[in-house]
């Protein structure tokens, strides 16, 4: 029979976790499907706007935030990723200086956009559902 002590220190335990799975369904690294520097950012199933601030990933500061009508992006205080229309999920994102590549699964019609740091922007509609971007 377990004491309460016990349980209670097992639960304490588990429970640590439970603020790295918020984090994850928002930003995180793509080991699975994206190459070594590819992240993945976004959720179709959150309920409400979410924002996560000040994420430290591969040397950058990354903020997210996701929400019905708008998904954006900012790493190191630039924005880098910016969707509007529908829920997205970006997965395999990966930012060159050319410009950026990624899957994305859409939950409405959305325009996406990868801001350019000289001020320009590349952008593209992209419809319901899973489309692979080249911007």
């Amino acid at each position: 029979m377990a004491s309460a002590v016990d349980t209670a220190w097992r639960t304490y335990s588990w429970s640590n976790a439970m603020a790295v799975q918020g984090l994850h369904e928002l930003i995180s690294d793509d080991p699975w499907d994206g190459g070594p520097s590819a992240l993945m950012f976004g959720g179709l199933g959150l309920p409400g706007t979410n924002t996560v601030a000040n994420v430290q990933l591969r040397g950058h500061t990354c903020t997210v935030t996701a929400g019905p009508d708008r998904t954006a992006l900012v790493r190191d205080g630039r924005t880098v990723f910016r969707a509007t229309g529908a829920r997205v999920a970006v997965r395999d994102f990966v930012l060159r200086a050319s410009g950026a590549s990624f899957d994305i699964n859409a939950g409405g019609p959305a325009r996406v956009e990868v801001p350019g740091r000289g001020g320009g922007s590349r952008e593209r509609k992209v419809p319901a559902g899973r489309s692979h971007v080249e911007l």
